[in-house]
């Protein structure tokens, strides 16, 4: 079997998508199914790289900062034509790859799997009709469906695709954080991890970190590709707050590890739907508590409701926080819960649902 997986973000790895669909490759490989990547070249690297077993397929397009939706489907059709056939085409998360997919399969007589990451990828382009209607047609000849989470896939379901049956294929915990011991600092750590920018809720963590850092004794860090790192400090000085806080940018995997560890809780209040990152994932198979917004994807939801907070809600992030870092009981019981969740992001475990949709096909 051979599998073509088609994403406007792979490597180099920087952020939770690069890291999803290279891990994938990677893991497909070493398990004896040939995976290649196709993607964008927005950043002039070579047209071809093979990273880990990985073969990386760069394509021209438009800037990264001038976004053309049509010219990146066709010349993401256009640089898959001239690859080998494959058996299955897997595009994930942005519109662009998801049609070109769909079209690539087609026209190579092969079969399509999509997977959505988010409901507003899809709503964002559907607000008019014509447009919506060309692409729930393009994408209801997708051979198999599937979504990042499982309150995605309930509501995929019922909204846009009543008569498809649908998959969670979720994210997972690389084998490579492990739960190790380090001395531990005199301030608690409250940990975020993923994209410093507003999307992910960061004001909304700093706000409400600023509502009890009188109360606790804890630091708040910021760890993960520094895109609004200039604004956030600029925040962070005013309300003058430099020696409670600490914004990391870019880590190594060995001192994200350590800062796992270290942390009492990892918090990532994104703003946007579905959401529930790697570094999530990751926290929980550390055993750390993680406090996110209402709309993650969890079958067992209701088991960790009060981690789960209103998005753009600093008061009741506030509240948990706090509840979180005095309530030793509470605490307990939100790692019994980490540690129960942990099995469900186990990677042998997820990338076997991957096979398992493959050899459907």
């Amino acid at each position: 079997m051979k599998v073509l997986l088609i994403s406007d973000f792979a490597f180099p790895v920087k952020a939770g998508t690069e890291r999803l669909v290279f891990g994938a490759a990677e893991w497909l490989n070493k398990n004896g199914i040939k995976t290649d990547i196709l993607t964008p070249n927005w950043n002039n690297l070579k047209e071809k790289e093979t990273q880990k077993g990985v073969n990386i397929y760069r394509f021209k397009t438009h800037s990264i900062h001038n976004t053309n939706p049509l010219k990146r489907i066709h010349n993401y059709i256009s640089a898959g034509k001239k690859l080998e056939k494959y058996d299955v085409y897997h595009a994930f998360y942005t519109m662009p790859p998801l049609i070109s997919a769909v079209r690539l399969a087609g026209k190579m007589k092969s079969k399509s799997v999509i997977t959505f990451f988010g409901r507003e990828q899809l709503e964002k382009n559907l607000s008019n009709p014509v447009k919506k209607m060309v692409l729930l047609n393009q994408l209801k000849k997708a051979d198999k469906i599937t979504t990042y989470t499982w309150n995605l896939e309930k509501y995929m379901k019922k909204k846009y695709f009543q008569k498809k049956k649908i998959t969670t294929l979720q994210g997972w915990a690389e084998e490579k954080f492990q739960k190790k011991e380090y001395k531990k600092p005199k301030e608690k750590i409250i940990l975020f991890v993923g994209r410093i920018d507003k999307s992910k809720g960061i004001f909304v963590l700093l706000d409400a970190f600023e509502k009890i850092k009188d109360k606790v004794n804890a630091k708040l860090v910021f760890a993960g590709p520094p895109y609004e790192k200039e604004k956030l400090k600029k925040k962070i000085k005013e309300k003058k707050m430099e020696k409670e806080t600490e914004i990391l940018g870019f880590v190594s995997d060995k001192k994200l590890n350590e800062l796992y560890c270290l942390s009492e809780t990892v918090v990532v209040p994104a703003l946007h739907g579905d959401a529930f990152g790697l570094s999530l994932m990751e926290a929980v198979v550390l055993g750390k508590p993680v406090i996110c917004t209402d709309s993650v994807g969890s079958p067992d939801k209701e088991k960790d409701k009060e981690l789960i907070v209103e998005r753009n809600n600093s008061d009741e992030l506030a509240l948990v926080l706090e509840k979180l870092l005095s309530d030793k009981k509470f605490y307990e019981k939100a790692v019994k819960v980490s540690e129960k969740r942990a099995k469900l992001f186990e990677k042998n475990k997820v990338m076997k649902k991957y096979i398992k949709i493959y050899k459907e096909l």
